[in-house]
């Protein structure tokens, strides 16, 4: 229907898989190779971690370089969105999420960053650009 859609109206419609940031290791595996499958698809452009920020970006490095290394092989245009610095409970996650970016290199996109955006942050956020 999306293409049909797309000619109707002239809106091409793209979508993120939801990765919820609080599952378990194991349900985030399960995840990631949900997505891997759901990738093939045109309509999905990229992955959004989301869920409230109580845990470190660190936590969802392994997931987060899965992802990558499938794009690589797979879809360069793949963008990761993280959901970080919604809040002060981890002042370093916006900066730990362009990290992992910046070495993974994917596309990235930080969600609210209202929090931890601190001088290194945005230098690495430039690098990225």
């Amino acid at each position: 229907a999306l293409p049909e859609i797309g000619a109707a109206t002239g809106v091409g419609l793209r979508f993120l898989v939801g990765m919820p940031r609080n599952f378990s290791g194991p349900m985030l595996l399960r995840e990631v190779e949900k997505l891997k499958l759901m990738g093939a698809s045109p309509y999905i452009v990229g992955v959004d971690f989301m869920g409230f920020e109580d845990n470190k970006i660190g936590e969802l490095e392994p997931y987060m370089q899965a992802i990558a290394a499938w794009a690589e092989a797979h879809d360069h245009e793949f963008t990761l969105r993280i959901h970080a610095g919604e809040n002060r409970k981890n002042l370093t996650n916006v900066k730990e999420s362009l990290r992992l970016a910046q070495q993974f290199g994917m596309r990235v996109r930080i969600g609210h960053a209202a929090h931890g955006l601190d001088e290194e942050a945005m230098a690495i956020a430039e690098a990225l650009s």
